[in-house]
């Protein structure tokens, strides 16, 4: 069995009204154990925490003071709430403006109006292959393949794509 000694000596600096006050351990064992350093630690953040009101009490009565088994949980809450607000601020800044999805518009199978071509392709933001279907009902154009459409004129294989799905999206 071995014997542990260790001399953990304390000594506080400051009022106990004053706002720097300050609570400071020294360590003279050169085996001081870790789990002694990180209860230090703790108590250290547990009088950063506290007002002056509360530091005075906590000083002149030292059996008000938690123990570290209350101070543990309250000090890992405040981490997990300052961790939740970082990660709020972060996504309000990173997050991209929202862009409404752009809906494809219906072929119009059935239409008499004789621009029907020019506002379909507008629409469809393919003006630019209006004269490709100048004199073709919509009846003739919703026949078409991808082949029809490419001796037309419609040259890109993603305009004659975009057709094609306009054209059979019901």
């Amino acid at each position: 069995m071995s014997s542990y000694s260790s001399s953990l000596s304390s000594s506080y600096s400051g009022s106990p009204t004053s706002s720097f006050a300050s609570l400071s351990f020294s360590n003279h064992s050169s085996g001081f154990d870790e789990n002694v350093n990180s209860e230090v630690g703790m108590i250290k953040t547990w009088f950063s925490v506290l007002n002056d009101t509360e530091r005075e009490s906590a000083l002149t009565s030292i059996a008000e003071l938690p123990s570290l088994r209350e101070i543990e949980p309250l000090i890992q809450a405040l981490k997990e709430r300052k961790q939740e607000l970082w990660k709020q601020q972060q996504a309000l800044i990173i997050q991209p403006p929202v862009k409404p999805k752009w809906v494809m518009p219906a072929f119009p199978h059935n239409s008499q109006d004789p621009r029907w071509a020019a506002k379909w392709l507008r629409a469809l933001r393919l003006h630019k292959y209006e004269q490709c279907l100048v004199g073709l009902s919509p009846s003739q154009v919703s026949r078409m393949e991808d082949g029809d459409l490419q001796q037309l004129g419609v040259d890109t294989v993603g305009a004659r794509a975009k057709m094609l799905r306009a054209i059979h999206n019901r």
